[in-house]
């Protein structure tokens, strides 16, 4: 029997890695890693800061939105023009002088649809709302920033006479009530002979509404010309948020509602400071001349002798609004923001100027 024969080399050619390939092939890993999570990275913080800056954009559309709706209309009472012949007969003391509104009368008439209030955070009210969230001793309850108070008809529905009202009436009949309710506060403007009447409803009974107060004297109302509105009354200021996640303030409304009920509701959040300025014609070229702070028109005596006088002068408001990202949106400021918070957070200011409508 015979065997094969196998011949075995003595030098073996099978070896591993040396010392020195082991470090290189881990440097050029490790580089490799850092790149990879350097673009992650920063493909992170560019989604954060983007997502951030939309989110502040959309903020920004929804919170001017809301504010153009009832500052473009200020007085407005459902008429195109408006006589000197408004009143009301509304309870002294009434919400942040409800009881001053009758229109957007004539000027020396007593009217003050619009109503601006500086550093309301400190500036105090002989009529606060107690409605949260709020320090009833401030300007509805604000933590910063300006406010402002808007009177006006409520377009949202109208209601038609159906029968004329009278000098001295105190009831007022209406085709359809619909939805109004005792202790509303309505308008009613005449808009043949321009005369408006700011009162209340102490009772309401199928479509006759009874009146709190009668109607004054030397006022009547035909019924084909008149048109009644709920009134509508909203002070905008900056408040303690409930719906962000940082330590920021909202956007918030308070208002008048169904039953003169008082209300409050966050608008907007994440809005840092609010600061508006009213464009005034002091020459009565029906034109803006300067923007001033509420400060200055509620004291500037070349403006008006009274109050409500200066503030029929408000041809247009700016409001500049500062908002903030969520938190996580950390990155370096750029073209398109204002800065950052201590905590990363990017800030972006808006500005808007809204044209007073009835008045320009």
């Amino acid at each position: 029997m015979q065997f094969s024969k196998f011949s075995f080399s003595g030098t073996n050619k099978s070896r591993g890695f040396t010392l020195v390939e082991l470090l290189i092939s881990m440097t050029i890993g490790i580089v490799i890693v850092g790149a990879v999570g350097y673009v992650y990275l920063s493909s992170k913080r560019t989604f954060q800061a983007e997502d951030g800056l939309s989110r502040i954009q959309e903020n920004a559309r929804m919170a001017f939105d809301t504010l153009t709706y009832d500052l473009r209309q200020p007085g407005s009472t459902g008429c195109f023009t408006v006589s000197g012949n408004t009143t009301q007969n509304l309870t002294a003391g009434t919400w942040y002088g409800v009881e001053a509104f009758s229109g957007d009368a004539a000027a020396g008439a007593a009217s003050q649809a619009v109503t601006g209030y500086k550093d309301a955070s400190t500036t105090t009210t002989t009529t606060p709302i107690t409605n949260p969230p709020g320090n009833s001793t401030v300007v509805g309850g604000a933590t910063t920033g300006d406010a402002i108070r808007i009177i006006r008809a409520d377009f949202d529905t109208e209601y038609r006479l159906n029968a004329p009202i009278a000098a001295l009436a105190t009831t007022v009949t209406l085709v359809n009530a619909g939805n109004l309710v005792a202790n509303d506060l309505i308008v009613i403007s005449d808009c043949s002979t321009g005369y408006t009447l700011t009162t209340k409803i102490s009772g309401v009974a199928a479509s006759t509404l009874t009146l709190t107060t009668a109607v004054p004297t030397g006022f009547s109302f035909n019924q084909s010309a008149t048109k009644v509105y709920r009134l509508r009354a909203s002070l905008y200021y900056l408040g303690a948020t409930t719906t962000g996640d940082t330590a920021t303030t909202s956007l918030w409304r308070q208002y008048i509602g169904v039953g003169g009920v008082t209300s409050s509701e966050e608008l907007v959040g994440d809005v840092n400071n609010m600061v508006i300025k009213y464009g005034v014609d002091s020459t009565g070229d029906n034109s803006v001349d300067s923007y001033e702070d509420a400060s200055v028109v509620a004291a500037d005596a070349a403006l008006g002798a009274a109050a409500a006088d200066r503030w029929q002068k408000v041809l247009s408001i700016r409001i500049t609004l500062t908002l903030v990202s969520r938190s996580g949106s950390a990155i370096a400021t750029n073209a398109n923001t204002t800065g950052t918070t201590s905590a990363g957070q990017l800030l972006k200011t808006v500005t808007s100027t809204i044209a007073v409508r009835n008045r320009v």
